[in-house]
């Protein structure tokens, strides 16, 4: 059975992975709860962060390959098309997300956590995109992300080589930007996210829009977005309430907008 849950506490979400046999597979059952759970995520006022991570040593096998490949050409695609999507959500959030890679993060659980902002990995974790070696691709998004991210020649590397690296080697190719000890991992990350949660709402969220359609627009259209968002923060409450509070050595308490 393939559960998962979500907790949220002061303004830091913990979107946890589980299922009945410990590799936490992107079944559609699962994906379904995971759409439902991003829908709470896009309505809660609350978050300002999201920790996305799994149970044991395990962040995520991947998809079902049993299911897999019992499908046909036609149910396959929508399988695909429906996991492009939720990745796509998990990258569209007005908030930045960590993935917490508490262990092997295998095929759609590279994809997926690639999908988020940020990536901190256990010392003992492994990533691959291992699809190639099974006669398909990946399909989550990972030949559009990858290279983004780390470069064409890396992500071709992993991508047809389909080998396992360790997070050592993640975080020099830049898919991890941080690497744990195992019971170091959870501390951080939620010390991280702690630290984004207490910051402006109004200037992440804006923030990170800007970043992000830094990936696919041009250098002018991007410094247009950006002063037009910039205009918008300033005219917000938040930007007298962070300012003042700097000027008089204090923490500044800013207002949720979302």
């Amino acid at each position: 059975m393939e559960v998962s849950s979500l907790i949220v506490v002061d303004g830091v979400a913990t979107l946890t992975l589980s299922t009945a046999n410990g590799l936490n597979l992107l079944t559609e059952n699962l994906i379904s709860r995971l759409e439902d759970h991003l829908t709470v995520l896009e309505n809660d006022r609350r978050v300002r962060c999201l920790i996305l991570t799994g149970t044991k040593d395990i962040f995520s096998a991947g998809a079902d390959l049993r299911c897999l490949a019992d499908l046909s050409p036609e149910a396959a695609l929508d399988f695909i098309e429906r996991g492009q999507n939720l990745c796509s959500r998990f990258e569209a959030l007005s908030f930045p997300t960590i993935a917490s890679l508490n262990g092997h993060a295998i095929g759609g659980g590279c994809e997926l956590a690639l999908a988020c902002t940020f990536r901190f990995a256990s010392d003992a974790a492994t990533i691959a995109l291992p699809e190639v070696k099974l006669g398909i691709m990946p399909g989550f998004g990972g030949t559009q992300r990858l290279p983004r991210l780390i470069g064409v020649q890396a992500a071709l590397r992993l991508i047809l080589g389909g080998s396992r690296i360790s997070a050592h080697e993640a975080h020099n190719l830049g898919l991890v930007d941080e690497v744990l000890k195992r019971d170091e991992l959870t501390t951080r990350v939620s010390q991280y996210a702690a630290g984004i949660a207490s910051g402006s709402e109004i200037a992440i969220s804006n923030a990170l829009s800007a970043v992000n359609a830094s990936r696919t627009g041009t250098l002018e259209g991007g410094l247009r977005l950006e002063a037009e968002l910039f205009d918008k923060v300033f005219r917000s409450p938040d930007r007298v309430a962070g300012i003042v509070a700097f000027l008089e050595k204090r923490t500044p308490s800013f207002a949720a907008v979302r």
